[in-house]
């Protein structure tokens, strides 16, 4: 099932939303599966348009991809880098789950975790 449903998305993947690419991720990390090629399929346009992303869909696609510790750096790099920009906007949630994820796959954006803990100094 799971398999028929990587299959069908990644036909389609083009006509996703930012929201439909963070949800079908979040939604295949949570339950624990991995399916290399829907998340390499799902990586290329959420590079390209990272910058539609809101908060809480830049940390749902981050903590869906270190969920199941698939490192995708330029990936990471795009998202870091659009979350900036849009800091004051995420919530805590979003904020935790975001440092989360970059923690779990060893990523290390400096301006990213700057932003996130110049509040709190």
């Amino acid at each position: 099932l799971f398999h028929a449903i990587a299959c069908a998305a990644m036909s389609t993947i083009a006509e996703f939303s930012q929201q439909n690419l963070a949800n079908i991720a979040w939604a295949f990390s949570a339950i624990e599966v991995f399916h290399t090629p829907l998340f390499e399929v799902i990586a290329s346009p959420a590079r390209v348009r990272c910058s539609e992303f809101l908060p809480q869909g830049i940390a749902n696609i981050l903590w869906a991809f270190a969920h199941i510790a698939f490192s995708d750096v330029p990936l990471m790099d795009a998202l870091a880098a659009a979350s900036i920009s849009k800091i004051s906007t995420f919530k805590s949630q979003n904020l935790v789950n975001t440092a989360w994820a970059m923690a779990k796959v060893r990523f290390v954006h400096a301006p990213l975790l700057q932003a996130i803990s110049a509040p709190s100094l």
